[in-house]
């Protein structure tokens, strides 16, 4: 297994025959219920969205 790590809790794990990306944030700034003007955050810089991704699993939000 390999694991790499996207910042903010985000995660790609690898397997031989699994990729799964977990609680991705990969491009573009981060807010809450479309309200920016309560919370913006953004990445240092882009993430490169893997390209083949077998599962997304989402755990917040």
């Amino acid at each position: 297994m390999r694991a790499t790590y996207f910042g903010a809790n985000g995660w790609q794990l690898s397997f031989p025959d699994l990729n799964i990306l977990l609680d991705p944030w990969l491009v573009g700034p981060l807010c809450f219920g479309n309200s920016s003007w309560f919370f913006e955050s953004r990445l240092p810089h882009d993430w490169p969205i893997p390209p083949a991704v077998d599962l997304v699993l989402l755990t917040q939000g």
